[in-house]
């Protein structure tokens, strides 16, 4: 949970359990993302996995919030931490996904937004229920149960740009849940996080289409085997007008693209490449008029479907690439391609 690494360590019987970073990054559990406004009874995060997202205006950083409660494998926390003695509390994560590691305390991957404000799992001070790590409800405590940009800890990205996200009130541990209302100003996410969430990609007979964007916030866990292991996926349906064949090509190291045909819940892969340099890989399948087709580059849910997933450690920042074409795209890129070097080796001999 810290640099440090050995909160489980009190109770001598377990390790604390998984935070929700961890879950997110094992698949194990796939946020809920929250925007605009609103109130949410968050289950107890120990047996009924769960956990929460909100955005802070870049992709690479968000908040995650989760129940944790002294009970299974946090049961030890409630020896040290007076939030888990109290009965549990919300616990708020602040992710940088380009961070690599927690290596510095100023500056986290995963970082516990101490509810006290004072960051005491970067220190020395081990006296037992000595802090409060948790946020929630109950006279006397020694944190707030107030999360925005001014308070402390604060919303704020790292480089002090303001979120504008509030969370606020957070309400008492019980049994069943934690309350807490939130305003969430930004976008959170990634749009075609799963196949029945694929957006359209209108690819005209020829013509080809270029999506760059990052996947950073989505997550993976949801295809058939591929042709490499893979975490994180980007899902595109195209439709296409003609008859023929459908190329997928992604730019970056560390990726894959995939085509798969059929219904989400019944997918077959038509074609799949894993990248060997950084050049990117590309793969194609024919494509049947008026098929919808799936992809990580691009995707469909009733016949081809291509499918990009990013494998790349947490810390990559280039966004990755796709292009969608047609094989006659593909033909006149490769004349043009021919022409030039031709013309190339015409000029050298001229020069001779």
């Amino acid at each position: 949970m810290g640099q440090r690494g050995n909160v489980g360590q009190w109770s001598g019987d377990v390790p604390v359990g998984l935070s929700a970073w961890s879950k997110l990054a094992a698949n194990v559990v796939r946020p809920t993302d929250l925007s605009g406004g609103g109130s949410v009874l968050a289950p107890p995060a120990i047996g009924s996995p769960s956990a929460y997202r909100v955005g802070s205006g870049v992709d690479n950083e968000y908040f995650l919030l989760e129940y944790r409660t002294p009970e299974g494998w946090d049961a030890g926390l409630k020896r040290w931490d007076a939030g888990f003695a109290a009965g549990g509390g919300l616990a708020i994560w602040h992710v940088d996904e380009y961070a690599q590691n927690n290596d510095d305390p100023t500056h986290k991957m995963v970082d516990l937004e101490e509810a006290d404000g004072l960051p005491r799992l970067d220190t020395d001070d081990d006296t037992p229920a000595a802090r409060t790590m948790l946020f929630y409800s109950l006279d006397g405590r020694v944190g707030g149960t107030r999360f925005d940009d001014a308070t402390s800890p604060h919303a704020r990205r790292y480089g002090d740009a303001a979120t504008g996200v509030v969370i606020d009130p957070v309400g008492a541990a019980q049994a069943g849940g934690i309350s807490f209302s939130y305003t969430a100003p930004n976008p959170v996410g990634y749009p075609g996080d799963d196949c029945t969430s694929a957006p359209d990609v209108v690819l005209a007979p020829g013509g080809e289409r270029t999506l760059a964007e990052s996947l950073v916030q989505a997550s993976g866990g949801d295809t058939p085997d591929l042709c490499a292991p893979l975490t994180k996926t980007g899902w595109y349906r195209v439709t296409p007008q003609r008859t023929g064949r459908l190329t997928v090509e992604a730019s970056g190291f560390d990726t894959v693209v995939a085509v798969l045909g059929g219904s989400c819940a019944d997918l077959t892969t038509l074609g799949c490449n894993d990248d060997i340099d950084s050049t990117g890989p590309r793969t194609s399948a024919a494509s049947r008029s008026g098929a919808a087709s799936r992809s990580g580059s691009c995707s469909a849910a009733t016949a081809p479907v291509a499918r990009r997933r990013h494998r790349s450690p947490a810390g990559s920042r280039s966004p990755r690439a796709t292009r969608c074409r047609s094989e006659r795209a593909w033909r006149r890129a490769a004349r043009s391609r021919c022409c030039r070097c031709r013309s190339a080796r015409a000029a050298r001999r001229s020069r001779a």
